[in-house]
């Protein structure tokens, strides 16, 4: 959310969310947003009669707090906390990561990141740049990744950035950008780990998985891939679907996407001293 515009799709949003009866809670998401935005919503946040989850990714909780609504670190913890799940982000937290995390994912090399949904983007972004000092990014967070489609060291990079959607379908509609640019990154010897989301519902691809499965089967000797499956089984693609076929191509699939960055940054021995 920039300034400039205010917010102003969210506030509606929230507006006609609080007048639906049908609405028990308002869940409300964004990236990193600017400050004179942030302010705009929390006002309309504060005279929502409706019960309100709060996720601005690198926000101010207290904000949130101050606004009547409920703060929530990650977009998993988020729909836990607005289902009533005292135990919100369980299935993100080290914990869950615990059986995941074995010698088949200790390698060595950059964490590279090629996402469709730039929020799934900025939220692995804000997780492992606590950990990898130099991460590059064309979220906002970290450094400034120099090519977008031609990233190197650890990078994470939103595929469906304005700058890179320009006279080409959105990666969620038509994943072929990120396909071409995973063939490339699988071949990379300076890879250890490729960090991936999968985005479900009506317009998008109808089978994002596959492009994913064929990069993997024609790469010779690929490092791990980690991937969320953003959806559900009541999606056109079937979430159920896409994680058998992901999984049957060695793909290792977590229950969320900051637990995916988590587990990328586990594999690579990253989880190292943060920045102080």
């Amino acid at each position: 959310m920039t300034d400039q515009v205010g917010g102003l799709t969210t506030r509606a949003g929230i507006e006609r969310l609080d007048a639906d009866p049908d609405t028990e809670t308002v869940v409300v998401v964004s990236k990193p947003p600017e400050p004179a935005a942030a302010s705009a919503v929390l006002e309309a946040v504060a005279a929502c009669e409706t019960p309100v989850v709060v996720d601005f990714l690198g926000g101010d909780d207290d904000a949130v707090r101050e606004a009547g609504a409920t703060p929530a670190a990650t977009l998993a913890e988020a729909a836990s906390l607005a289902l009533g799940d005292d135990a919100a982000e369980s299935d993100g937290s080290a914990r869950a990561l615990e059986p995941t995390v074995g010698p088949d994912l200790s390698v060595e090399g950059d964490v590279r990141g090629l996402f469709t949904g730039g929020t799934l983007c900025a939220e692995a972004a804000l997780s492992l740049s606590e950990a990898i000092e130099g991460l590059a990014t064309n979220v906002g967070v970290g450094d400034a990744v120099a090519d977008p489609l031609a990233p190197s060291g650890d990078a994470l990079v939103d595929l469906g950035a304005d700058d890179l959607t320009a006279g080409r379908p959105h990666p969620m509609i038509d994943p072929t950008l990120r396909d071409d640019l995973l063939a490339r990154t699988l071949a990379d010897d300076a890879v250890g780990v490729v960090l991936l989301d999968v985005v479900l519902g009506y317009g998008a691809h109808p089978d994002p998985a596959v492009g994913i499965v064929d990069a993997l089967a024609d790469a010779a000797d690929p490092p791990p891939v980690v991937a969320s499956v953003c959806g559900t089984d009541a999606d056109p693609q079937s979430r159920a679907s896409q994680v058998a076929a992901l999984e049957d191509a060695g793909v290792v699939v977590a229950p969320s996407n900051a637990a995916a960055a988590r587990l990328a940054a586990r594999a690579t021995g990253v989880e190292r001293e943060a920045p102080r």
